[in-house]
């Protein structure tokens, strides 16, 4: 049986195979010594982002959307003329662990753990910098997915982790 590989196409039109690495944000990020380090494709893939670059988890997504929501809540007077309709509506809407976060929530996230989000969008828009601390989360965005964004040392770092620890862990 023949192995069907799925293909799609990335925001140049170019043609890759599911799972390559070489899409035009990757040679952008890289072009910058900067890697992509991809984030399960659904709604909450910003919430697992922040999650990951805060606590080295992504198991606490769901309580970073919510501290993200208590923060617009009381900061309501800033964020409800942003958006189109009602803020609680909005915010309840937000709850829905499919419904995905936007530049909106990164904001609100930069402000409610006090850190600066740089947000790179590809070689055609300059990097979205929220800064309201001195810890740096770097993300990518591809149409409504978030993916984190590390440098190239910490990506080396963390291939070095993986070869150790199931060295250390092994039962022979």
């Amino acid at each position: 049986m023949e192995r069907q590989e799925h293909r799609y196409m990335d925001d140049e039109q170019e043609e890759h195979t599911i799972g390559s690495l070489d899409t035009s944000m990757d040679r952008y990020l890289e072009h910058h010594e900067l890697w992509r380090k991809r984030i399960p494709q659904d709604g909450s893939s910003l919430f697992r982002a922040v999650s990951e670059d805060l606590f080295s988890t992504q198991v606490h997504h769901y309580d970073v959307r919510l501290k993200c929501i208590e923060y617009m809540e009381l900061n309501t007077n800033e964020y409800s003329p942003l958006i189109t309709m009602p803020l609680s509506k909005y915010l309840t809407h937000l709850k829905d662990p499919t419904t995905p976060g936007g530049m909106l929530e990164v904001e609100a996230l930069a402000r409610c753990y006090r850190v600066r989000i740089i947000v790179y969008s590809g070689k055609d828009h300059d990097p979205v910098e929220c800064q309201y601390g001195s810890k740096t989360i770097m993300l990518s965005l591809i149409g409504y997915q978030f993916d984190r964004v590390i440098t190239e040392e910490r990506r080396r770092l963390l291939g070095i982790v993986q070869e150790i620890i199931p060295d250390r862990f092994s039962i022979n």
